[in-house]
Parts: C-alpha cells; sequence; structure tokens
C-alpha cells in the first residue's frame, strides 16, 4: 500500500457505448513508482511525508528520501501492520537504524556502509537496511546516487 497526498482529477471518460471511469495526476503516477519500492524493502504501507504529518500512535519510521523527477520525497515505513516477527525486529533495530540513516544522509558513506552492515548481520529481514548498505557500497565506488533507491 503506497499513500501519498495531492490533488487528484477523477471522472468518467468515454462515450455513450464505452466508459470507463480514471484517475489523472501527478501523484498517481508517483505512488506507482514508489510502489516498485516496497517488495524488494519488506515495506508493507510506504507513505510520503504529506500523509504522515497528522499520524500519531502508529509505528513508523523515516527511511529518508526518493528523488523523483527533481522532487525530494520523505518517505515512511508505516510498519504497524507487518507480519509480527518483522514489525518485532524493526521496533529493535529502531536506534541503530536512524544512527546510520544519519551517516548515510550526511555523506558519511564508510560509516553508513558499516553501521548498515552490522544491522544486515542481524535483521536481513530487513530490506530497507539492505538496500541502504547496497547504496552506501555503491556511492563509496562512484556509482550510486544521492536518496533511496533499490539496487
Amino acid at each position: 500500500l503506497v499513500l501519498s497526498g495531492g490533488d487528484v482529477m477523477l471522472g468518467i471518460v468515454g462515450d455513450e457505448n464505452r466508459m470507463a471511469p480514471a484517475v489523472v495526476s501527478d501523484v498517481v503516477a508517483t505512488s506507482e513508482r514508489l510502489s516498485a519500492l516496497q517488495v524488494p524493502s519488506s515495506i508493507y504501507i510506504l507513505c510520503t511525508a504529506d500523509v504522515v504529518e497528522g499520524a500519531q500512535g502508529y509505528r513508523m519510521r523515516r527511511i529518508g528520501q526518493y528523488f523523483d523527477r527533481g522532487r525530494a520525497l520523505e518517505l515512511y515505513d508505516v510498519y504497524d501492520g507487518d507480519p509480527y516477527a518483522l514489525l518485532k525486529l524493526k521496533e529493535s533495530i529502531q536506534p541503530q537504524f536512524e544512527a546510520a540513516l544519519a551517516c548515510y544522509e550526511q555523506g558519511d558513506m564508510a560509516q553508513a556502509r558499516l553501521r548498515f552492515m552490522q544491522i544486515v548481520k542481524t535483521a536481513f529481514d530487513d530490506g530497507v537496511s539492505r538496500n541502504y548498505l547496497y547504496c552506501a557500497d555503491a556511492r563509496l565506488n562512484g556509482r550510486g546516487e544521492a536518496g533511496y533507491r533499490v539496487m
């Protein structure tokens, strides 16, 4: 599930013989691109910052920025609905994850790679940490881009 906010245009297109509902919006296209991040990242509910702003009482973690056509989107993993084992895993690594993400966002790829590697050793099922490990490694070798990506 991808939750993102924005304006959409909803309507019926066609003629008397053939009608179909349609939704047109940049938000819909962005959500489709974001959905490609979910499976390899072990994310069941992916939200952008505009949706999370008013949410209280949910287990979630900020997973960083995703650059989409010149825009930086803040992404969140809302893991309340994850399978219990994965939920507990994400809860237990939260402090280490935040520290590793801070290193990545500050550009310290060597430290980020080391910290994400330590997380992945004990929490291989956390796809976000695994992907950040690959991203940090790629950036250390001059191949990667800024922001969250699926490698």
